[in-house]
């Protein structure tokens, strides 16, 4: 362990009080990630087309002050 380690491990903290086990789960190849990113793809573009148009009818509003 280097000596900048030693320091910031001096003042660490737990990111969390959870227990964990060593046994692996599942692991997630890289197919399941390109099947996911497919999945979740076009959400993303909706989620895009609806900020926009949001963006420009808020463009066109006014808001009165007194």
């Amino acid at each position: 362990m280097s000596s900048i380690e030693k320091r910031v491990h001096s003042f660490a903290r737990k990111a969390s009080s959870v227990k964990h086990d060593r046994k692996v789960v599942r692991t997630v190849t890289r197919s399941d990630v390109v099947a996911l990113n497919k999945t979740i793809e076009p959400k993303i573009r909706q989620n895009e087309r609806e900020r926009t148009a949001s963006m420009h009818a808020a463009a066109r509003c006014i808001v009165g002050g007194k």
